[in-house]
């Protein structure tokens, strides 16, 4: 698997508890509190001074200013690990014909298409880790390097990149043709199966209790996840003549990092 970090400070906010310019200037000093008073001989003999004339003493109480400043808290941090399979893909024309079938049949009899390790779950997998001290959304797309693949890539049942945050799902979508259940006859405008952006939290489990931090729930009101995994998927037939008998780059997966929005303060219990 490789991994690329991304780590970058995306915004620094004004420091909470900022001392306002008008605010008096108060340094370590001695106060003096003075008075005088008569004794009082109780009648075992012992002395208590000057309770006779509490009032010789000041009746107000020494009074300085206690100050604080506050700095740090409100800097966003970002830093975000992103993982990835070897995105290696093979299409298999197979070598045998099924008379029976009309089909064409591969090794060990199985059907042709991308092979099952193109898509096993490793291979073609994404993991986004959010170590921010904020919520974030991943976007994903996929760009083909032009013909590669097919001489024209905009024909309808040309190979397409597919994404779902479910594994099944690509890989049921891998066959000739099923992928294209998901666009329309207009490939132009509708190549890539392109999924609402994955809202990532940070890990709040390390955060102690009654300490402030931000989050963005899911959709059905449950918390997202710290960590969360997308799936990748080449669908459509290649040429049979596109001669790519050794691994070669078809296209790009690009993921777009952004802040989460909508993004709710609160407090760990």
């Amino acid at each position: 698997m490789m991994k690329k970090h991304y780590k970058k400070l995306f915004a620094v906010m004004i420091a909470a508890g900022m001392l306002f310019s008008s605010a008096q200037t108060v340094s370590a000093g001695t106060e003096n509190v003075y008075g005088e008073g008569t004794s009082q001989v109780n009648a075992n003999g012992t002395t208590y001074d000057g309770l006779d004339n509490l009032t010789a003493l000041p009746t107000d109480p020494v009074e300085f200013d206690v100050q604080a400043t506050v700095s740090g808290y409100a800097e966003l941090i970002y830093s975000i690990d992103i993982t990835y399979g070897n995105m290696q893909f093979e299409y298999y024309y197979g070598d045998a014909w099924d008379p029976g079938s009309h089909t064409y049949l591969g090794n060990g009899g199985n059907a042709v298409g991308w092979t099952d390790a193109s898509v096993d779950g490793t291979n073609n997998k994404i993991t986004i880790d959010n170590d921010s001290n904020f919520p974030i959304t991943a976007a994903f797309a996929y760009t083909a390097n032009g013909a590669a693949l097919n001489a024209n890539p905009n024909a309808l049942g040309s190979v397409v990149g597919i994404f779902s945050n479910v594994n099944n799902t690509v890989k049921a979508a891998t066959e000739y043709g099923k992928g294209h259940t998901f666009f329309t006859n207009n490939p132009n405008n509708a190549k890539l199966l392109n999924p609402e952006p994955l809202v990532i939290e940070m890990d709040a489990s390390q955060i102690p209790s009654g300490t402030a931090f931000f989050y963005k729930s899911k959709s059905n009101g449950a918390a997202a996840n710290a960590t969360a995994d997308m799936y990748f998927a080449l669908s459509g037939r290649p040429d049979a003549n596109s001669n790519l008998t050794n691994p070669t780059s078809v296209g790009t997966i690009s993921v777009t990092i952004a802040p989460a929005t909508g993004v709710t303060k609160k407090i760990k219990p």
